[in-house]
């Protein structure tokens, strides 16, 4: 055996699977706030708990009729930088049906679901149809307070995405007032469905689209893809028995 020619021949193989295993690598961050809806409406991580109106919590799930919607008062959350997760649904579909309200219910902006689309009025409307009757769905949208950038995604997809100019997506509430399923008055509370929701979380961040699609794969509670170090460690192993067996030869 040509033992010059051995060490290129195993470090190549570590070499190519450490780097492609770091590569790999999609950390999340733990949320801030998390609403799980056993049995309450408490938040896992201490915080406030959302604030029942009209709708009821029923076996791991909120269950809203039209306009009975959830309310979060939270002072500490940013106004600006989030990402918001939810899984959930609406009985039927047809017009307008607002998902989140960032405007204190002041003003008609917000995020829908415009029949079967998902829709940030009066900005953008998502060209795929994801909104099915009965059928939960996977949503996320996030806001870069540095760039203005407002995204979202549905099932780990990217849908429409803009710059916030006008901080429509801000939280503007003195006391950062959230609505979830709840229409304001200006259109007299009418554009909300009926329908169900299983987890709400909020991240004090906006998060890529890698980690979005592993929020959908996964979940929260995944054990976490090997640190950089520990997969080099690994790869360094692999190399040290792989050279010993070659030069023993």
């Amino acid at each position: 055996m040509n033992r010059i020619s051995s060490p290129l021949r195993c470090v190549w193989p570590a070499i190519l699977l450490t780097a492609g295993s770091a590569f790999a690598q999609v950390i999340v961050p733990a949320p801030v706030r998390e609403y799980l809806f056993n049995g309450n409406l408490t938040d896992t991580q201490g915080g406030p708990a959302m604030q029942a109106q009209g709708g009821t919590v029923v076996e791991g799930t909120y269950v809203f009729g039209a306009g009975q919607g959830l309310a979060l008062i939270d002072p500490s959350l940013g106004a600006a930088n989030y990402s918001f997760e939810l899984a959930f649904k609406f009985d039927s579909l047809g017009g307008y049906q607002k998902v989140i309200d960032f405007l204190n219910r002041a003003s008609d902006t917000g995020l829908y679901a415009l029949g079967s689309s998902l829709n940030y009025y009066t900005i953008a409307t998502a060209a795929e149809a994801d909104f099915v009757a009965g059928q939960m769905l996977h949503l996320v949208v996030t806001r870069d307070a540095e760039t203005g950038q407002f995204s979202s995604f549905i099932n780990g997809q990217p849908r429409f995405n803009f710059f916030d100019t006008g901080g429509l997506g801000v939280i503007s509430g003195p006391n950062r007032e959230l609505y979830f399923f709840m229409d304001d008055p200006v259109t007299g509370s009418r554009e909300a469905g009926a329908g169900s929701v299983d987890f709400i979380r909020i991240y004090n961040q906006p998060l890529s689209g890698a980690q979005v699609l592993s929020l959908f794969q996964n979940g929260p509670t995944a054990v976490p893809e090997p640190s950089v170090t520990a997969l080099l460690a690994l790869g360094l192993g692999l190399l040290f028995l792989r050279c010993r067996a070659l030069w023993s030869n």
